[in-house]
């Protein structure tokens, strides 16, 4: 891009689209991985656990006490994984941002180059 072939601004624009484009189907891409190797399993781990306290009260292994302790820790183990998996998120959305100012830097740096070329 920095070669100075860019002369339109609808040039310009499909060298944006295009990187933005990619970018953000890299982003999807990288939340849903996130999501499939993430926070399903452990939101299965949890809904696990929900479960077997359930069936524990069911069965009197519980007191009413003890099980609403341990769904307790079940609340608060499921915000852990929220929260874990903003900062995953967010770390992905990051890289996308980084790459799409990386490329228009790019393109501003080669039209600047070009310009400098014109006039020397």
């Amino acid at each position: 891009m920095p070669n100075g072939n860019i002369d339109t601004f609808d040039a310009l624009f499909d060298v944006v689209k295009t990187e933005g484009t990619a970018t953000f189907t890299d982003l999807k891409d990288g939340i849903m991985d996130i999501a499939r190797d993430v926070i399903i399993p452990q939101m299965r781990e949890i809904a696990t656990a929900v479960w077997d306290v359930m069936e524990g009260l069911a069965a009197g292994d519980y007191t009413p006490e003890g099980a609403a302790e341990l769904l307790d820790m079940s609340r608060r183990a499921i915000a852990t994984v929220i929260a874990g998996a903003t900062e995953l998120v967010f770390s992905e959305v990051q890289a996308a941002i980084t790459r799409i100012y990386r490329a228009l830097f790019n393109l501003v740096s080669g039209a600047v180059q070009t310009a400098i070329n014109a006039v020397l």
